[in-house]
């Protein structure tokens, strides 16, 4: 193989590290961080009040850092998408119902995504094979019983209320029990 043909198989790597990359650091460290982080996020106002975990698991060949928002002060799911999804049996894809989260939902993901990329490096190939390297695997969402509890929130409001019981009435001629004695 000529040195021009070895040039021309030659993958590029591009690394790209977030502002607060520190190599070798313990994910437990930056877990502690990216809490830190959401919790003044909150409190300068850029972020919805909102209750997080922040949990890190390790396994043979990486580590996940997973961020699963428990509470939140608006509503985060497109629930019109959620009604017509269930209306269609769960066939639609979240693109044809209009997205799976709200506009505040959307935000607020990509507001902590962008704090825990800080922490994180890249490396990719420009190469078709998708091959790339991550410091740790990232994994936001919110809780299923905070979708769960918005989506009945959405179900309560749009059920009827049921009719009042009617009032009851006293008339004024006797009544007969099974013998036919008046009671």
């Amino acid at each position: 193989m000529t040195t021009e043909q070895k040039t021309k198989l030659r993958i590029k790597m591009i690394t790209t590290a977030g502002s607060r990359y520190e190599s070798g650091r313990d994910i437990k460290d930056v877990a502690k961080d990216v809490r830190r982080d959401i919790k003044a996020a909150v409190k300068a106002g850029e972020l919805s009040t909102l209750k997080a975990s922040v949990r890190i698991e390790r396994y043979s060949m990486g580590q996940t850092l997973r961020i699963e928002i428990t509470e939140i002060d608006c509503t985060v799911f497109n629930l019109d998408a959620h009604a017509k999804q269930e209306a269609a049996g769960y066939m639609l894809s979240w693109v044809d119902c209009g997205g799976q989260y709200s506009e505040d939902g959307r935000r607020v993901l990509d507001a902590i995504t962008a704090i825990a990329n800080q922490y994180q490096r890249v490396q990719s190939s420009n190469q078709p094979d998708d091959y790339h390297s991550v410091n740790f695997h990232l994994d936001v969402e919110f809780s299923h019983d905070l979708r769960e509890a918005q989506l009945a929130t959405k179900a309560s409001d749009s059920e009827p209320k049921p009719e009042p019981e009617p009032a009851a009435i006293d008339f004024d001629y006797p009544v007969f029990d099974w013998t036919g004695s008046a009671i």
